[in-house]
């Protein structure tokens, strides 16, 4: 009987993940995480493009560069755990970024167009 239980409380569980969508569980990584603090941050720049192709959730290919996005990033003016949005290879975008020590650019500002 409690195996029973379990198993259906798992498929319950399982269900409403399912169902919540894509952006109900969204987190992103800090930028801490690469060993990076706000201080190391100097001279933005804005690079305008089309998103190449997506690597997984945050991360993006525009202009053979990687594009990472973090807790600390805005999405169209909002937080970027709590904005709505999906990336799409072939969407426009303007975003607001700093240069990583590895090669890849933190974006600050996300405008999807």
């Amino acid at each position: 009987m409690r195996c029973m239980m379990i198993i259906a409380a798992s498929i319950l569980c399982c269900a409403r993940l399912a169902l919540a969508g894509p952006d109900a569980y969204r987190e992103f990584p800090m930028l801490s995480s690469l060993k990076v603090s706000s201080a190391d941050l100097v001279s933005p720049s804005v690079h305008e493009g089309v998103i190449m192709d997506v690597l997984g959730e945050g991360t993006f290919l525009m202009r053979e560069k990687v594009y990472l996005i973090f807790r600390e990033s805005e999405v169209n003016g909002v937080p970027a755990e709590q904005a709505k949005f999906t990336l799409k290879k072939g969407a426009k975008v303007r975003a607001t970024v700093y240069r990583l020590p590895n090669k890849a650019y933190f974006v600050s500002e996300l405008e999807i167009k």
